[in-house]
């Protein structure tokens, strides 16, 4: 009669195999989770630098339209308003934070404002047809989301009277009552901080606005920045009052 020699694992070499086993599963998955923080790090850094280049782009331009509200009498005659309400505010804080700005959902009102500044279309008297003049308000605004938001509002028929004409106008805060949204849309995420500055305050200087975005999942960050000379002067306004 043969007995069965074969050993069955002992506690032990059960005890070892697993430990290995539970090394290797580890490196591997280690492999796989690095590699997916890798390639989502990639993917966000080729979305956020054209987001950011195009946001940049959208800001030049638009400041590039800027202008005071004006009514031109015939045949020649230029009444210009150039009042502290029509100049480009921006935020006189050096950084603006994501975190410190103002909680809001959707993208239907501005959040905390970082600039501000309008662009008009003259009203005309005494041509063969008088037409009314149109202000654009353009906003730029941050929320906590880290989103950098864009609004722009409308507001037409503005006619005036002499002798005054256009310098008459006064619009002490953005939007004012009468004037309608037209556009607004999310031009960057992932928003860590903006930064606005003038080369000279109180003038028709280069205004350069940097924006730096954080990748949610780490600690890699694009900064990107935005340089324009306005068609009117700047003027800073107090982080902390009213919108801002």
């Amino acid at each position: 009669m043969q007995t069965d020699k074969r050993k069955a694992f002992t506690l032990v070499e059960i005890i070892i195999a697993a430990g290995v086993l539970s090394l290797f599963l580890a490196a591997a998955f280690g492999v796989f989770f690095g590699g997916q923080r890798m390639g989502g790090n990639a993917f966000w850094t080729q979305q956020v630098v054209n987001r950011l280049r195009n946001a940049c782009r959208h800001i030049s331009d638009t400041v590039k339209q800027s202008s005071y509200p004006s009514t031109i009498i015939y045949p020649g005659q230029v009444y210009e308003n150039t009042s502290d309400d029509f100049k480009l505010q921006y935020n006189s804080k050096s950084l603006i934070y994501a975190t410190e700005t103002a909680d809001i959902t959707g993208t239907n009102s501005p959040g905390t404002y970082l600039m501000q500044f309008p662009e008009s279309i003259p009203e005309k008297k005494m041509f063969e047809t008088d037409t009314a003049g149109t202000i654009r308000y353009h906003i730029y605004s941050l929320c906590k989301k880290g989103k950098l938001l864009y609004h722009m509002y409308e507001e037409n028929n503005i006619n005036t009277l002499g002798p005054d004409y256009a310098r008459s106008l006064a619009k002490p805060s953005y939007p004012p009552a009468g004037a309608t949204l037209k556009r607004s849309s999310v031009i960057a995420e992932d928003v860590e901080s903006v930064s606005i500055f003038a080369q000279s305050e109180d003038a028709l200087a280069p205004i350069t606005v940097s924006i730096t975005c954080r990748y949610p999942r780490g600690e890699t960050r694009r900064v990107e920045q935005a340089t324009a000379v306005p068609n009117v002067k700047n003027l800073k306004k107090a982080s902390g009052s009213g919108n801002w």
